[in-house]
């Protein structure tokens, strides 16, 4: 491992770390649980994500999704844009130069990745601007066809098809006209080693599938793998259109979630909560952001220190005559430290 800003040798998530930092002494967010275990990174992520959004600010956290992102999750483009906001957030750091090195090593090992099988020297791979998208928000594709030739390429190219995959099932492609005559002012010049993008938005997420996946594909939340077959045609010297092989994309992976409620809010809601106690607050919080399966850590960040711990069972909520306040509320947590759900208990 080439760096590791954060060590934490832990087990059932207890929260100590050690870091090396520069200028995150008195960071509240340097709490991560790692224990060799792959879901580890996942809790990690929301971890951090949590701490994000409570503090926007605060570099250190966004340095610590870079390495995570980079070194375990093997994802350069989320690890690029994490060491871009450090930077931007610390122009003063010690370590930036080292810093834009790994971003740029990032860039390179990205180019180099997702690519599809070479046709007529051509390479073409999809990506989309983020990984998650709410339910019925556009969903950003791009494409790039990639000339690895010494040669410029002058192509025109049609989506042909796109396939999807639902939670792992395949479902029936989407078809679209293949064009006989392409015109030449569509056409792309691609120079050597060059990369052509062109990207696009779906709106129309209903396509035809198979009898056990419904009728409509990206109408709920699930994870959703896509592909496209490109219909290739290349302007020879003559000047003519010459029909290339089909080009099939690489595949991406995303989620579509649920929407989601206005987090613009949870800084101020979480602070007033653990300051004054509202139960309206506490319930607020309980519901728009503490989910199954979050870690204890987590959990902490938003709402504070519980009032008593008997075992897993957290106590959060005591009775309060004064504040009208008749119930206990209790998160409850699984072997792991993780959240399972929340017990109420009245109190008459």
């Amino acid at each position: 491992m080439k760096r590791f800003i954060i060590i934490v040798v832990i087990i059932l998530m207890c929260s100590s770390c050690v870091s090396d930092r520069p200028n995150d002494n008195s960071n509240p967010t340097e709490v991560v649980i790692y224990d060799g275990k792959s879901t580890i990174f996942e809790d990690a992520l929301r971890y951090y994500e949590t701490a994000i959004l409570l503090n926007p600010d605060d570099a250190a956290t966004y340095y610590n999704l870079g390495v995570i992102y980079d070194e375990h999750l093997d994802n350069p483009s989320r690890a690029i844009a994490c060491y871009n906001k450090y930077l931007e957030l610390s122009p003063d750091a010690s370590d930036r130069e080292k810093v834009k090195k790994w971003i740029n090593g990032l860039q390179k090992r990205f180019e180099k990745m997702n690519w599809g099988q070479t046709v007529c020297g051509l390479k073409c791979r999809i990506a989309s601007d983020k990984e998650t998208y709410t339910i019925g928000e556009p969903i950003k594709i791009f494409i790039e066809i990639k000339n690895i030739t010494n040669d410029k390429k002058i192509i025109w190219n049609h989506t042909l098809a796109t396939g999807w995959r639902v939670n792992g099932h395949d479902c029936q492609a989407s078809y679209g006209l293949p064009v006989q005559k392409p015109l030449k002012e569509e056409s792309q010049v691609i120079l050597p080693h060059e990369v052509f993008k062109t990207e696009y938005f779906i709106t129309d997420l209903s396509v035809p599938v198979s009898p056990r996946m419904g009728k409509v594909v990206f109408s709920e939340a699930k994870e959703y793998y896509i592909w496209k077959k490109l219909q290739l045609a290349q302007l020879n010297e003559k000047d003519e259109w010459e029909s290339l092989p089909i080009l099939i994309s690489t595949g991406i992976t995303i989620k579509l979630i649920g929407k989601q409620p206005d987090l613009s809010k949870l800084p101020e809601v979480s602070k007033r909560w653990k300051s004054e106690h509202k139960i309206e607050d506490f319930c607020w919080l309980k519901d728009n952001y503490i989910k199954i399966g979050d870690t204890a850590d987590c959990v902490k960040l938003i709402l504070g220190e519980p009032v008593n711990i008997t075992g897993h069972r957290w106590l959060y909520v005591k009775c309060d005559i004064e504040k009208k306040q008749y119930s206990a509320w209790y998160l409850l947590l699984d072997l792991t430290n993780k959240v399972s759900g929340w017990y109420e208990k009245p109190i008459e």
